[in-house]
């Protein structure tokens, strides 16, 4: 017997005794645990059930079989959904070549009358997307390129600094102007201003070759339109107001505030310590942030206000957390960021000499964090792009405590086993792929630079903000002064001199 299947054989034998524990819908995710994943349930149903079980481990195993439940939940509607797309797809197909019908009912290229054009060959999208990888498209279109870099093709501003992304070779994503796109038929459908909907089939045979693409040459090689810097409008009077009409509470959006910030566990004095506010109907139109466009940002309406200050306490930047959840057919934004503002992460204007600095992943895990740890300086990182290089230099001779949960997984995503795993191929590994290949990158941007990189885990499930809510203040402190005493380790690999 191999190793391999020795191990298969501990982890069911493990499955087995833990599942009369559970509930019998938990045998799916239970299956999926390895040996060590059984090892880590087995301790959290032990903890929780034990005669000096407190409400943290109680809470934590809540939060860990409330994940897993999720995630297999979401899991199988996701194979169904494939399910059920493959089966159209299947009745799709014509003849015995294994190609696709064109849709009816579409009023493009190669359909006459709702049918195909039997005098143009059908098209085998497959084939066409394995054949246009993105890098290629890119050289037809004549778009220039810096290896995983290249300009946008959004048309939406001037790129002289390549700051397209171009991810697996498949997909595009630029971070100044958010453009996404999914496949090449999404790309080739951006570039012609054609509809990606209704204009499948034409990029499609624009791919294959049927399309003149003179006109796109000629597009992709004018120059862009020079960028115009938005005179944002100052913050301090909004951040004011905000928080005025917070405490007035003469609204229901101000009641609906309030209500959420003591959920989330802060209270008074927090609260009237951080700044916060609500953009409720008192707030005027006069101080309301602009967007790209320079016009007036209504969705800052109803949002509670988040300052980021400068050491002397004046407001530098902005955030509207929103109270609605999301809505089918609607862009769900949960944070809004004041538009023109170049990003740096939340309390770097706070940074003062210490020879460690905190950091933690969002901004109420930051103003969390500071009140339990006031001595200790912290910042907040919401997201890789949030997080440059310069940014990193200037953090070099600290210790950098980068604080994370239990399930990102940090250290086995930068040193262990997930190291060469891609960041989209990380959601078969782990609970939460997206927290941890934003760590991943944030990490790799420190390393480069030359930071000492420590990593601190509370060992409990969810952000500080959960832990907050649920847990109070005096345990939420315990636990963080813990965290960075006891259990924080050198992200470092180890170097054999002999």
């Amino acid at each position: 017997m191999t190793a391999a299947a020795t191990v298969d054989t501990s982890a069911l034998a493990y499955q087995g005794r833990l599942l009369p524990r559970l509930q019998p819908e938990d045998a799916g995710w239970l299956a999926q645990l390895d040996w060590k994943g059984c090892y880590h349930l087995d301790e959290l149903l032990t903890r929780a059930s034990g005669g000096n079980g407190g409400t943290g481990n109680r809470w934590a195993l809540q939060q860990y079989l409330g994940n897993r439940r999720s995630a297999w939940r979401a899991q199988q509607e996701a194979a169904e959904e494939q399910a059920r797309k493959l089966e159209e797809r299947n009745k799709a197909r014509v003849g015995t070549g294994g190609t696709i019908a064109l849709p009816p009912l579409k009023s493009v290229d190669g359909l006459v009358g709702g049918e195909a054009n039997p005098s143009r060959p059908r098209l085998d999208i497959d084939a066409l997307r394995l054949a246009w990888p993105m890098s290629a498209l890119l050289q037809r279109l004549g778009v220039h390129q810096d290896g995983k870099k290249a300009q946008c093709i959004s048309g939406r501003h001037a790129d002289r600094h390549y700051s397209m992304h171009v991810y697996d070779d498949a997909r595009l994503y630029c971070p100044a102007c958010d453009y996404r796109a999914g496949d090449v038929f999404a790309a080739v459908c951006d570039v012609h201003g054609w509809d990606r909907k209704t204009d499948f089939i034409r990029a499609a045979r624009w791919l294959a070759g049927d399309e003149d693409d003179a006109q796109i040459r000629q597009r992709a090689a004018a120059p862009r339109p020079e960028a115009r810097k938005l005179e944002q409008r100052p913050l301090q009077p909004l951040a004011d107001a905000a928080k005025a009409a917070l405490w007035a509470q003469e609204t229901a959006q101000a009641r609906a505030a309030l209500e959420y910030l003591l959920e989330r566990g802060f209270d008074g004095d927090s609260i009237e310590r951080h700044g916060f506010g609500v953009i409720d109907s008192s707030v005027p139109d006069s101080l309301l942030p602009l967007n790209a466009e320079g016009e007036l940002s209504r969705g800052w309406r109803g949002r509670v206000t988040i300052p980021d200050t400068d050491l002397s306490s004046a407001v530098v930047s902005l955030k509207g957390r929103t109270l609605e959840g999301p809505v089918e057919g609607r862009k769900y934004i949960k944070y809004l960021a004041v538009a023109g503002l170049a990003p740096q992460p939340f309390g770097w204007q706070r940074l003062r000499e210490s020879d460690t600095v905190l950091m933690v992943e969002g901004e109420l895990d930051a103003l969390v964090a500071k009140d339990a740890l006031p001595d200790l300086p912290v910042i907040a990182v919401p997201g890789v792009n949030v997080f440059t290089k310069v940014h990193a230099e200037q953090l070099v001779g600290r210790r950098v405590l980068v604080m994370t949960d239990a399930d990102t997984c940090l250290e086995r995503c930068v040193l262990g086993d997930l190291k060469d795993v891609p960041d989209a191929d990380l959601g078969q590994h782990l609970q939460k792929p997206a927290a941890a290949a934003g760590a991943r990158g944030i990490v790799g941007k420190l390393r480069t630079a030359g930071v000492d990189v420590w990593v601190c885990e509370t060992g409990v499930d969810g952000d500080l903000g959960d832990m907050l809510q649920h847990l109070g203040a005096e345990d939420t402190r315990e636990i963080l002064q813990w965290a960075i005493t006891s259990n924080a380790r050198p992200l470092r690999r180890k170097v054999r001199l002999f």
